[in-house]
């Protein structure tokens, strides 16, 4: 189906410009879940973010894979070790499998997929990547740090394959549950506020 819809879930203030925000894209039956996990900003100039990038070798080149299937392609430079994009002015080690760029941004990433994001900048701001499991592509947490101090979480919880809860917890303060609802066909309906014990439906699609 078309992309239709983009539904902000979580969106926290972050010490600079990484952005720590998390949206949810559907096609035009709400069916469809094109991806996951989204961040509206870019960190620095050219580093797109949906904390759902994966990296994958193929021959001579290495391919940075956006869950929206864009694709980012890193060539060798010779006796330089390192792999380069022109297009995004990036840089990619494989010995190090980090990508990175000449303001101070860098990805990191174990067996292909992103696990962290932070700024040479500040080496005590940066944010995690949790999947579910070693082989899963699905993110079960993200976790900002600024000074290496844990301060905003987003957990996501999935049942049926289906993202169901997504929970922000902001230093001390009151964690805030996202519920989304499914008919029995698969379509995403509605998505409540849950705080506080209390319910509030934010979007009815039913």
């Amino acid at each position: 189906g078309q992309l239709t819809a983009v539904f902000d879930l979580a969106s926290v203030n972050t010490l600079s410009e990484i952005p720590f925000e998390l949206s949810l894209v559907y096609n035009d039956y709400y069916d469809d879940l094109i991806r996951y996990i989204g961040a509206t900003k870019t960190c620095g100039n050219n580093f797109k973010l949906n904390f759902q990038q994966y990296m994958v070798g193929r021959g001579n080149v290495y391919e940075m894979i956006d869950a929206d299937g864009s694709i980012t392609t890193f060539y060798n430079v010779p006796k330089v070790g390192v792999y380069y994009s022109p297009e995004k002015d990036l840089y990619y080690n494989r010995l190090t499998a980090r990508v990175y760029d000449l303001q101070g941004n860098e990805m990191l990433f174990n067996k292909g997929r992103l696990i962290k994001i932070h700024s040479l900048n500040n080496q005590e701001e940066y944010i995690t990547v949790t999947h579910e499991n070693s082989t899963s592509d699905r993110i079960k947490k993200l976790d900002y740090y600024a000074n290496n101090v844990l301060k905003y979480s987003i957990s996501l919880n999935y049942e049926n394959n289906r993202l169901t809860t997504v929970t922000t917890n902001a230093d001390a303060t009151m964690p805030l549950t996202k519920r989304l609802e499914y008919d029995d066909d698969g379509n995403l309906v509605g998505i409540i506020n849950q705080t506080n014990g209390g319910n509030v439906k934010t979007m009815d699609l039913g």
